[in-house]
């Protein structure tokens, strides 16, 4: 199978999880639909360049996409406070072809400030 068929957001894979355990009746199968949260503190482990994004690995394991923008090596080991928002990225239909103006719409972070320390 073609690698870019795997290539799905952080968010799209915790929903896909989320919805595959789910019971009737649970109050769980209501989250992948609910709207992205528009802040959130996040503790940074990795920084890792993308296809279509730049990818945090949180202390929990967690994998958030950010915008190219904020793709610092220098962020892992610190905490911010992350701000999401609605981005235009490359499809993945386009296979990392750079000419490719094909795009789909992801929720990734869009804005970092460092949580300061008391």
């Amino acid at each position: 199978m073609p690698p870019h068929l795997f290539r799905l957001s952080g968010l799209a894979v915790a929903a896909a999880v989320l919805s595959a355990c789910s019971q009737p009746g649970d109050d769980a199968a209501s989250i992948p639909d609910a709207p992205p949260p528009e802040t959130g503190v996040i503790e940074i482990s990795d920084v890792q360049m993308g296809d279509i994004a730049c990818y945090f690995v949180l202390d929990s394991g967690e994998i958030q996409p950010a915008e190219f923008s904020l793709c610092d090596p220098a962020l892992a080991g610190t905490r911010h406070t992350a701000t999401y928002g609605e981005v235009a990225v490359q499809s993945p239909a386009c296979e990392g072809d750079p000419d490719c103006a094909l795009t789909v719409t992801e929720t990734l972070i869009v804005d970092l400030a460092p949580v300061l320390e008391d």
